[in-house]
């Protein structure tokens, strides 16, 4: 008995890892853009990207004095008057923001105004890439789980001790 549970659990371990590196691989293997133009003294650059209608844009590595903005009011941006310029974010995580709905769609860039040149990551993805990239996430969250309820229960069935095996005896009448 121990041994099938053992196996059982094996099997739980291996299928948990597969799922996990499913749903990792498919949120590597997600576009992200790093690149970076200096403009002059503090300010940087993403290349400018045309937005669609539906698209979902995810810009990390934000700070202060950074926002997307307009392709044709780039020429306007400086450091003090940014924010006169940037465009809300639908969303946004102390290291992140997120637009969709941009409205109009067209030409847009990300400016960021920094001492040192910035670590920025950025990509653009339809609806339908999302939704596929929440399911990659989900899948990776389940294979932890699963791979966390294998190893148990094939450690489980490895320790578990043998059953005594019981003998009957027969009473033999004389």
């Amino acid at each position: 008995m121990r041994k099938k549970i053992a196996i059982v659990g094996l099997i739980i371990l291996m299928l948990g890892i597969a799922l996990f590196i499913a749903g990792f691989e498919t949120v590597e293997r997600a576009p992200t853009y790093t690149t970076v133009i200096h403009i002059n003294n503090n300010e940087y650059t993403t290349a400018c990207f045309t937005y669609h209608s539906g698209d979902v844009v995810v810009i990390t590595g934000v700070n202060n004095d950074s926002g997307l903005i307009c392709n044709s009011y780039i020429n306007n941006v400086t450091q003090k008057n940014i924010h006169n310029y940037t465009i809300i974010p639908e969303k946004s995580s102390p290291d992140a923001f997120y637009y969709d709905n941009l409205k109009p769609g067209g030409r847009y860039v990300f400016v960021e105004f920094s001492s040192s040149r910035p670590v920025i990551g950025y990509s653009i993805s339809s609806q339908s890439e999302v939704s596929l990239l929440s399911i990659a996430v989900y899948l990776s969250g389940a294979g932890i789980i699963l791979g966390i309820i294998g190893f148990i229960t094939a450690i489980a069935g490895i320790i578990l001790k043998k059953k005594p095996e019981t003998k009957f005896i027969l009473n033999k009448k004389k």
